[in-house]
């Protein structure tokens, strides 16, 4: 009797440290609707690909932003593409695509680091444009916001989240924020089996997390897929862009036809639309490369006397001849 009293209390007393100690903070079976209200900002993380992807869905505003994103490097202290998870924890937005449904317009801006890859874009960056810089942090600045927003993030493995919540400790500081929810989805460890104690203690202290079968989260998120969609639909053919001058949106046109210059992929359309180009000019481009390249490379000969003699010649038998035209139209119009 006492045996069986002694391993009921031991099972109570194992069920109150697990559930104390439970990683969700919201499990399936909870609900969620006074946190999930309409309007609830919806941020979602995506390392994945070549660029990871940083989206900001604000349903009331029918405002859909997202960067595709690089990191800083810690030898030359410039952006550039993210080599390794590593890289994750100096973030930063490389381009930025917006679609405002609200008032029908949208955006595309390249920061610095964007046009890296392709030489001919590059050099119009710095030949005409002005470098752009993200002003801000994203993710931190939508967790730091009034309205606490909703966040999904899908990262390889734990190692990356390590990375990411390197990036965001060094924004928040402060413990004074609400909690965001959060809906954690790890590649190769689907059950979040593999984080640690400093994982959780992280989790724990900065975000609710829930339970990604959570009925009230799903259907949150279905939601936030569909409007996706609808914005993207609606704002298709517009054709008004936001924050970009005259020069960005001449530059952005023939980025756009080009496939933002990038020559591995596009030499053959770069190099018909050069010709074509310079066929209805005549050829004076052409002409005019190749004259700059021959006189950058070559170094002209002093000319002798009679030479230069024989170019006054050449001048004024020219002179000649246009004071001659000009008389001519100037009879035959008199007549």
């Amino acid at each position: 009797m006492k045996k069986n009293i002694l391993l009921c209390l031991s099972l109570l007393l194992t069920n109150s440290i697990f559930a104390q100690n439970s990683l969700f903070k919201h499990d399936k079976d909870a609900s969620l609707q006074d946190q999930l209200t309409y309007g609830k900002t919806f941020c979602e993380l995506n390392s994945q690909g070549k660029y990871p992807a940083y989206s900001v869905l604000r349903p009331i505003e029918k405002e859909l932003r997202t960067f595709l994103c690089g990191t800083i490097s810690e030898q030359t202290g410039k952006p550039e593409l993210v080599k390794d998870f590593n890289s994750l924890k100096n973030l930063t937005p490389l381009r930025q695509l917006g679609d405002f449904s609200g008032i029908f317009k949208k955006s595309n801006v390249k920061y610095e680091g964007w046009r890296d890859e392709a030489p001919i874009g590059k050099l119009i960056e710095k030949i005409i444009l002005t470098a752009k810089h993200y002003k801000g942090r994203i993710i931190s600045d939508e967790y730091k916001k009034t309205n606490t927003p909703v966040f999904m993030w899908t990262l390889k493995n734990n190692t990356e989240l390590k990375a990411i919540a390197s990036y965001l400790l060094n924004d928040l500081k402060e413990d004074k924020y609400q909690k965001p929810l959060l809906v954690l989805n790890l590649i190769e460890d689907p059950q979040l089996e593999a984080l640690d104690d400093l994982d959780k203690q992280f989790l724990s202290q900065y975000f609710e997390l829930v339970d990604p079968t959570n009925k009230d989260i799903k259907e949150f998120l279905v939601n936030m897929k569909t409007l996706y969609f609808d914005i993207k639909s609606n704002i298709g053919s517009c054709k008004k862009y936001i924050d970009e001058n005259l020069q960005e949106g001449i530059i952005r046109e023939l980025e756009k036809f080009f496939e933002d210059f990038k020559i591995q992929d596009n030499i053959g359309k770069i190099t018909v639309g050069f010709f074509l180009f310079d066929f209805c000019n005549h050829g004076n481009i052409t002409k005019f490369v190749f004259s700059q390249f021959k006189n950058l490379f070559s170094k002209p000969k002093p000319k002798t006397p009679s030479q230069l003699e024989s170019d006054v010649d050449k001048i004024n038998t020219n002179v000649e001849k246009i004071k001659n035209m000009f008389h001519t139209n100037l009879n035959s119009e008199t007549e």
